[in-house]
C-alpha cells in the first residue's frame, strides 16, 4: 500500500493502525519518507537536534518562525503518534507541556546528518560542482 499519494491522515488513526498501514509499504525508503519527508517535520527535528533539550510549544514556534501554530501543532501531533517525540504534561498551574525526542527520534539524527552532508556536498552554493545544461 502506498499512502504517499492517498488522503491518509496520520493523526486520525491509533498507533497500531498507523504502524500496520506503514508496514504495508514494501520499500523502506518510501516508508521513511512517508514519516519524515515533509519540510516542516525536518525543521522541527533539526531544532531538537541543535539544542538537545525539551521544548515548550511556544519555544519551538518562535524558533521556527514563520511556521504557523496550526502547522506546528499538526506536525508535533504526527511526530508524537509515530513516537518520534514525546509529549510530557507537568501538572502545575498553569500546566506545562514539554516535547522531547524519544529513542526513536534520537535514532534519526545520524540519518538526517548524512542527508544534510549529501545536500551540502552536491547542492550548496559552496560546493564546487558545476551545473551544466542537460
Amino acid at each position: 500500500m502506498d499512502v504517499l499519494n492517498s488522503d491518509f491522515d496520520h493523526n486520525s488513526v491509533d498507533f497500531v493502525e498507523l504502524f500496520n498501514k506503514l508496514s504495508e509499504i514494501e520499500c523502506p525508503y518510501v516508508r521513511a519518507i512517508e514519516i519524515i519527508g515533509n519540510k516542516n517535520t525536518l525543521l522541527i527535528l533539526k531544532e531538537f537536534y541543535l539544542h538537545a533539550k525539551p521544548y515548550r510549544f511556544n519555544e519551538i514556534l518562535r524558533a521556527l518562525a514563520p511556521m504557523s501554530s496550526k502547522t506546528l501543532s499538526e506536525k508535533l501531533t504526527m511526530l508524537e503518534r509515530y513516537r518520534i517525540i514525546s509529549r510530557d504534561v507537568i501538572s502545575t498551574k498553569p500546566v506545562i507541556i514539554r516535547y522531547s525526542l524519544t529513542e526513536r527520534g534520537l535514532d534519526l539524527k545520524d540519518l538526517l546528518d548524512n542527508l544534510a552532508n549529501w545536500s551540502n556536498k552536491w547542492f550548496s552554493k559552496e560546493s564546487s560542482v558545476e551545473i551544466s545544461e542537460v
